[in-house]
């Protein structure tokens, strides 16, 4: 029988939970650049894979600021772009958490559902973009 420290010590999980955060840090960024692209940083909130996203600019009072992806979740607005919750520039008034474990893994799960809904979106505005074009060549 295994002793309690043997279950709880588990070295590949924590590799695993490491290398997790690694590649869904790696994707938002990816996905963030995207909805720059499309300009979705200027919407409320969008919905890809059945996940609702928002783009929030988090400003401290020194000044600072930066872009994070959030993720609503059951409980709460996440960011899912970070490794860890923490206040920005150490500005008190500015708190971001981030995602848990369980959020970042439902994230990945779905990012191939999510590319291909972005995929889907700029495929539909290169099409209106010449559409708009070839209407307007005669003006």
């Amino acid at each position: 029988m295994k002793t309690i420290e043997e279950i709880i010590n588990k070295e590949s999980y924590e590799r695993l939970n490491g290398a997790l955060v690694d590649r869904v840090i790696e994707i938002a960024e990816k996905l963030k650049e995207a909805c720059f692209k499309l300009d979705l940083e200027s919407c409320d909130s969008f919905k890809l894979a059945g996940i609702t996203f928002q783009l929030r600019r988090v400003k401290s009072n020194s000044g600072y600021s930066q872009w994070n992806l959030y993720m609503y979740t059951e409980r709460d607005l996440v960011a899912v772009d970070e490794k860890t919750s923490y206040y920005f520039v150490n500005d008190f008034n500015c708190y971001i958490k981030s995602s848990n474990n369980t959020e970042k893994l439902y994230f990945l799960q779905h990012a191939k559902q999510i590319f291909d809904e972005i995929e889907q979106m700029f495929q539909t505005n290169a099409n209106d973009i010449e559409k708009a074009i070839e209407e307007t060549k005669s003006l």
